[in-house]
């Protein structure tokens, strides 16, 4: 009687070592480094001057002076009623999400389903300074809603892009980030 209980003791101890080095391997497999990802590859990017980069959608584009029809058809434009560039109050840009006959779409993967609070922006100035922001707010507003582009205490940037057809015209995508 006791050789068997012994036996199934021995069984359970054996399998119960087998299943910690299981979970073990399977653990430290699935293990990725913070700010890491193992599925995406790593964007490579060189800052150029007057520059937003955003590693997590891989946009690395030249943002133009003004927020014209004419400029954001070449590309995202700085706010023109706003003095404010990278690393001063609030530097506002303005880019298109959808591609029309007129102008491409810089700002498409700008969206809440690919951008998180969190996540990183960088800025670079006219002599290629660099600015990194961390994405603390992201939001839907109305068109006509100007709060977003009032000056702030704290150097913050705010990308606003319009919204995909399938949503109203009436309304804007907003991103914004403090300074690091």
């Amino acid at each position: 009687m006791n050789k068997k209980i012994d036996f199934k003791r021995s069984i359970i101890t054996t399998l119960s070592a087998l299943l910690l080095i299981v979970c073990i391997i399977l653990i430290s497999f699935s293990f990725v480094p913070k700010g890491e990802t193992s599925a995406v590859p790593k964007f490579n990017y060189k800052l150029e001057p007057n520059h937003i980069v955003i590693p997590k959608i891989e946009l690395n584009q030249l943002v133009y002076e003004g927020s014209s029809a004419a400029i954001l058809n070449k590309g995202p434009g700085y706010y023109d009623q706003n003095t404010d560039k990278p690393g001063i109050g609030n530097c506002v840009i303005f880019g298109h999400s959808a591609v029309t006959a007129e102008h491409g779409a810089p700002f498409a993967k700008v969206t809440d389903k690919n951008l998180l609070v969190g996540d990183g922006i960088i800025l670079t100035d006219k002599d290629n300074k660099s600015y990194t922001y961390q994405i603390n707010e992201i939001k839907i507003i109305a068109s006509n809603d100007f709060s977003v582009v009032r000056p702030t205490d704290k150097p913050t940037v705010t990308l606003i892009t319009c919204i995909p057809p399938d949503f109203p015209r009436d309304t804007r995508f907003v991103v914004r980030g403090l300074l690091k």
